[in-house]
């Protein structure tokens, strides 16, 4: 096997990289990374690792390097907030990622066939290495794998294995709006009726060509609009306000990656708007793919709002996924509690974390609980007749 770095994706052939990959590898096609690259999230210094064969292109893996705050899975331990009060800065570290800027649930290793995985993953292990040893970096990390599938291979090399913050996901099992609420236990069924209440209706209205068509509204509709039509400085500047709030900040993308986005992929996503009066009170990036309704990002300028803003965007894109015919909503790896009591359902991700210096290995192994804990989800009967569980 064969290795060439590149150190921009554009020089790589896009049908020979994506040749490998399925259709639910959205973040480690070569647009995507090509966008990503070009918008310089996160100032990221990205690699791209092919791997060859007899010229035949057999995998591909994205190392990035860049500055993170490590303490965002222990945010909620008071003895990291106490120490973070005193030195701000203690626990934002320059990493070497195999993966990407942007946390989506997905690792950026692939092969072609089963039979390379480990040499692939082993000599990607192995550039990362000498990346660290030559830029004087300290630590590694590869991330996020939702299984333990080759997990010997990082485990024989030093690396350890802590949980990442989970991802949520949704079955759409049902005929019809109706037909999903039904399903529901009382209690849950009234949460959801409670925010519809402030729409002044049953279930959420979406309008077609909303900013076109001049709707009469006395309380807020929904609209879905094309990757084309969406003013992504809006977004932005939307989106932002939700990352400065957050509790756990994965990533921050910049607005010339959203410009990009909307623009590239305008295809597959949709901006799932709620509107009252001309105003967009909030919204959700969604992208459709194969019977998945996927959940991308959140906009919105107000935290709390007289119409739940937020919950009822949550419950528009189930309503969404179930009329378009969807099976399947991915819904990321945030806001748990308002995803679970809709019926969604949390799986576990984890990433591989290594120090270079033996005794930093020891002190994180040490008080591995401590700064990547186990994310604690409830168990919740939402659905009549079985269990979700987080």
């Amino acid at each position: 096997m064969e290795l060439h770095v590149f150190r921009h994706i554009e020089d790589l052939d896009s049908l020979a990289w994506n040749a490998i990959l399925s259709d639910e590898d959205v973040f480690h096609q070569h647009r995507f990374l090509q966008l990503l690259q070009n918008a310089q999230v996160e100032n990221a210094d990205m690699r791209f690792l092919a791997f060859y064969k007899s010229g035949e292109l057999l995998g591909s893996s994205v190392i990035s390097i860049f500055t993170i705050d490590v303490s965002l899975f222990a945010n909620r331990d008071k003895g990291i907030q106490f120490i973070k009060r005193i030195f701000p800065n203690l626990f934002r570290i320059r990493i070497c990622f195999c993966g990407i800027p942007l946390s989506a649930g997905q690792s950026n290793i692939r092969w072609k066939n089963e039979s390379d995985a480990t040499e692939i993953t082993q000599m990607t292990l192995a550039y990362m290495e000498e990346v660290c040893a030559r830029e004087k970096i300290k630590y590694c990390v590869s991330k996020e794998h939702k299984d333990d599938h080759g997990s010997w291979v990082y485990l024989q090399n030093d690396y350890l294995k802590v949980p990442s913050l989970p991802g949520v996901s949704m079955a759409l099992n049902f005929n019809s709006v109706e037909d999903y609420l039904s399903s529901l236990r009382a209690p849950y069924r009234r949460q959801i009726m409670s925010g519809w209440k402030k729409l002044q209706n049953e279930e959420p209205t979406f309008v077609e060509d909303y900013f076109q068509s001049g709707y009469p509204e006395t309380a807020p509709v929904f609209t879905c609009v094309s990757g084309n039509s969406v003013n992504s400085d809006d977004f932005f500047e939307k989106y932002i306000s939700v990352i400065s709030r957050a509790e756990s900040r994965l990533e921050t993308l910049n607005v010339d990656f959203f410009r990009a986005f909307f623009k590239e992929y305008h295809a597959s996503v949709c901006v799932l708007c709620m509107v009252y009066k001309g105003d967009v009170l909030g919204m959700f990036a969604l992208m459709e793919q194969d019977g998945i309704l996927r959940f991308l990002w959140t906009a919105k300028s107000d935290d709390k709002d007289a119409f739940d803003t937020y919950g009822n965007l949550l419950s528009a894109t189930v309503v969404l996924g179930i009329q378009k015919g969807m099976q399947h909503l991915d819904l990321g790896q945030t806001a748990y509690y308002p995803k679970m009591r809709l019926g969604a359902s949390g799986y576990p991700l984890h990433l591989y974390f290594r120090a270079r210096l033996r005794w930093q290995q020891a002190l994180i192994k040490r008080f591995k609980h401590t700064l990547f804990p186990e994310y604690p989800l409830p168990v919740l009967r939402v659905f009549r007749s079985k269990t979700i569980q987080l």
